[in-house]
Formats: C-alpha cells, structure tokens, sequence
C-alpha cells in the first residue's frame, strides 16, 4: 500500500515536471512565432508553481519587452538575475531592455510633441480675451450712452465666441 502512494507520487512529480518541461517549449515556439501574448500565458502558469524558473521568467520578459510592457519585462528580469547573478542571457536582455526603453519613449515623445504643435496654448488665448474686453470697455467709455447697449451685445457676442473658442481648444 505504501509502495502505491510513493509510485503515485513520483507519477505526479513527473507530470509536473513534463507539464513545466512542455510549458516552457511551447513558449519557446510562440516566441519564434511571435505569438507574445501566448508567451507570457505559458510562462505564467509555469511561475505559478516554480516561481523562481529562470528560464519561465527570462522568456516571460521576451513577451513583455516585445508588447512594450518593459515594467513587467524589467520585474521578471530583475527577479531572474537574483535567481541566477551568472546568468549572462539575462544581463544581455536587460541591456536590451534598456536600450528598447530608451527608442520607445524618445519615439512616444516625438509622436506625442507633434500632436500638440498645431494647438493654440491656452495662455495665448486667453491673453486675446482679455485684450478683446479691454478694447470694448475702452470703446463704451467713449461713446454715448445710447450706443452702450451696442457695445453690451457685442461684448456678449465676443464672450460667446470666446467660450466656443476655448470649448475647441480643449
């Protein structure tokens, strides 16, 4: 009886151990194939039980790094390099990282920078607001008191417009 629950065991721990072994190839695989998301998947269910897998969290860190998740690409890899300091893969890919960090976020700048050129900044416009109501309390004053109520549309009309124009601005 006692021969079975030891025969059982090592069956068990060699299910898990073909289990993680499978896990781990097809993620190699989905890599050459550029299937990252499925990378990340595989990788993760080999973590849940092995959560100091090496080779789990370094090909876990190809998928992240190439659907720009470096946080969590950084996260594996830095875990990978305490697991295993001599590791010269890991060091590699984490100067990789690095320099796809460094293309992503100067690219999202210029991208970014250039979606803006073209917008008026706020101060500017209110700057014309503010000069357009000088320019009409200034016109009131001088003029008679029967063309004050003129001057009152339109200065509401040069209110209006101004909302509008900061409305679209926004």
């Amino acid at each position: 009886m006692n021969d079975d629950k030891d025969a059982s065991a090592d069956v068990k721990t060699q299910l898990k151990e073909t289990r993680k072994a499978t896990l781990l190839n097809m993620a190699a695989v989905q890599l050459k194939m550029k299937d990252y998301g499925q990378v990340v998947v595989n990788c993760s269910k080999v973590l849940e039980h092995d959560g100091s897998n090496v080779k789990a969290l370094y090909r876990r860190a190809q998928g992240y790094m190439n659907t720009a998740f470096f946080i969590e690409a950084e996260v594996d890899l830095v875990r990978a390099r305490q697991e295993d300091p001599d590791n010269k893969d890991v060091v590699t890919l984490m100067q990789r990282l690095k320099q796809m960090r460094k293309a992503y976020d100067a690219k999202s700048a210029k991208m970014y920078g250039n979606m803006f050129k073209h917008v008026t900044p706020l101060s500017e416009l209110e700057a014309k607001k503010s000069a357009e109501k000088a320019k009409m309390q200034t016109e009131a004053e001088e003029k008679p008191s029967g063309d004050a109520m003129e001057v009152d549309e339109a200065s509401k009309q040069t209110e209006a417009a101004d909302a509008m124009q900061t409305e679209a601005a926004a």
